[in-house]
């Protein structure tokens, strides 16, 4: 945050100054001018030394090896339905949160996941990738076997409009 204050100062101050120089300037105040010039020039050097460089960029790269059957995929499933909007004391009931449509959100990300048209071929895709990368070739989903998902439900910080109002 306070990169970016200096950033913004910066040009600011620079723009402040070159604009007072020239008002001297006009002025015939030759003096004045001069070092509202060098300070336009001291800010014009903060404001492009503060500017970011490819090393900053760099931290931003991703870190480890993507694995998966599409290495690095990451699914987004949005459904309009399910954007209830604000309703805390019944955030839990059914006609808030119909079943239907979070099975629906599911199975579009498994599918996006996984590359499969529907939910027996993506979970047989996962399970068989999964067992090939275990020593396990050619086997897909066995009843003992455990499941970990995880799933993240973000709520938006504003209203958005229903199918009705939009």
């Amino acid at each position: 945050m306070m990169v970016f204050l200096v950033y913004a100062g910066s040009l600011a101050g620079s723009v402040f100054a070159f604009r007072k120089a020239r008002a001297l300037f006009r002025n015939s105040k030759v003096l004045l001018g001069a070092l509202f010039l060098l300070l336009c020039g001291i800010s014009m050097f903060v404001f492009v030394s503060n500017h970011p460089s490819p090393a900053a960029a760099a931290a931003n790269a991703p870190i480890g090896t993507a694995k998966g059957i599409f290495p690095g995929r990451v699914t987004w499933v949005y459904n309009q339905v399910l954007l209830c909007g604000e309703v805390p004391e019944t955030i839990g009931a059914a006609t808030v949160n119909p079943q239907a449509e979070y099975n629906k959100a599911f199975t579009a990300g498994v599918e996006n996941l996984s590359g499969g048209t529907n939910d027996s071929t993506s979970w047989d895709k996962i399970f068989k990738y999964f067992n090939a990368n275990h020593g396990r070739t050619g086997t897909g989903y066995q009843l003992e076997t455990v499941l970990p998902l995880r799933s993240t439900r973000t709520i938006p910080q504003h209203p958005l409009p229903t199918p009705e109002t939009s």
